[in-house]
């Protein structure tokens, strides 16, 4: 199970806590500063890019491409 939840560290109280042990119950937690996790996700979603860059690339290298003119591009755009 996935879950995100942002929380004022002034709430983290002994209920809340509760409450998430019961939730997860088994699973690990993890608590993490909220710049911390943007940064976890961003690094996640360039990681993704990456990934999809170097199967485009491949792709060209095999010379599974679509190319057009600008005579072809601008009848498109109309």
């Amino acid at each position: 199970m996935n879950l995100a939840v942002s929380v004022p560290s002034g709430n983290l109280t002994q209920s809340f806590i509760e409450k998430v042990r019961k939730t997860f119950k088994r699973e690990k937690v993890v608590l993490l500063p909220e710049k911390q996790y943007k940064e976890m996700l961003k690094a996640k979603h360039n990681a993704e890019y990456l990934t999809k860059l170097d199967k485009s690339f491949k792709q060209i290298k095999e010379g599974k491409k679509t190319t057009f003119t600008i005579e072809e591009l601008e009848a498109m755009a109309k």
